[in-house]
């Protein structure tokens, strides 16, 4: 019995090992995906900023964003 249990658990031991190589591969693969979400969800921020829907001091950051700087020509 004690033979059966050692081989069983390391079995499950090396399997859980596998596992959770290949689940670091896969997350480490939606890396990019991710990045570029981050650089959508400014724009959305910016969006819901001019919106008002993140209050005064979204529409402020809105406003600062859209603004023109000193020495731009139309």
């Amino acid at each position: 019995y004690s033979d059966y249990l050692t081989k069983g658990t390391g079995a499950l031991d090396k399997a859980y090992g596998n596992s959770q190589g290949s689940l670091n591969s896969a997350l480490g693969a939606y890396t990019p995906l991710s990045d570029l979400a981050g650089q959508y969800r400014q724009g959305t921020d910016l969006y819901l900023n001019a919106l008002g829907v993140n209050g005064p001091a979204g529409t402020q950051a809105a406003q600062d964003a859209f603004t023109s700087s000193p020495g731009y020509q139309f």
